[in-house]
């Protein structure tokens, strides 16, 4: 695989603010070389996230935000995208809400995927999400992390639909590291066991960390360091760095 590998580009529902929001959404959904948004639902303890994204979390939920609002939010962007949208939760929101419920205002957003890192394919909680998942037409997909057994790799990749998900370490996102191995091992694993496209993710920081992966990967994952460019110096910075993908 030659070809830069198309963008996922990771956003919290509602930071900074409604309004705000939409423009990034709109910003990032202009750029070509992103094929997916993967929006976050705002959660009080995002384990899996690093310090960025966690602060937006805790930002967008000072404002009094909870998860029906945010879908209420993501709900305004329905047909207005040119993206795959795909959401990112946590377990306690979708088993809170009630299974049925949450895919239906899933539905509702229009958005094709789940991703819920906190939440093992083979636990009932699980085994319940995905049927619910799977009866609304929904991708489920599960994360894969270096170090996981063969066997657990065969068997998640039997019930994940969509693409496949893979972190580049494990651990919380949001850190640059140099290509890890074993990362793309488990890559190499995938692509015998499977035809589904690879997202590859966690520390993604530049268009040179892009390239490199660009061997294994059909999507890369970008998310604290849209957030931290954001943050640091608005939506033009963060468009500025979005713009180098643009002509590549």
């Amino acid at each position: 695989m030659n070809a830069m590998p198309r963008l996922m580009c990771h956003w919290v529902a509602g930071y900074p603010d409604a309004e705000r929001f939409k423009q990034a959404i709109r910003a990032i959904d202009g750029i070509d070389a992103v094929e997916w948004l993967e929006i976050q639902l705002p959660f009080s303890d995002p384990l899996a996230d690093g310090p960025v994204i966690m602060a937006a979390n805790h930002a967008v939920l000072r404002t009094g935000a909870s998860t029906l609002s945010s879908f209420a939010l993501i709900r305004e962007l329905r047909g207005k995208l040119r993206c795959k949208l795909a959401l990112m939760t946590y377990a306690n929101i979708p088993l809170v809400m009630g299974l049925e419920r949450f895919t239906t205002e899933m539905n509702a957003c229009g958005a094709e995927a789940l991703i819920v890192p906190d939440l093992p394919y083979d636990s009932p909680e699980g085994e319940a999400l995905m049927t619910a998942c799977r009866q609304a037409g929904i991708d489920w997909i599960p994360v894969f992390s270096p170090g996981m057994s063969g066997e657990r790799l065969k068997a998640m990749l039997e019930f994940c639909t969509g693409f496949v998900y893979v972190t580049r370490k494990v651990g919380i996102t949001g850190s640059e590291s140099a290509g890890q191995p074993t990362a793309f091992d488990l890559i190499r694993q995938i692509r015998q066991l499977s035809k589904l496209p690879v997202a590859l993710g966690f520390g993604i920081q530049s268009v040179a960390t892009v390239k490199q992966i660009s061997a294994w990967a059909d999507i890369a994952v970008i998310g604290s360091h849209l957030l931290r460019l954001y943050t640091d110096g608005g939506l033009e910075k963060m468009a500025a760095f979005l713009g180098e993908f643009q002509a590549r």
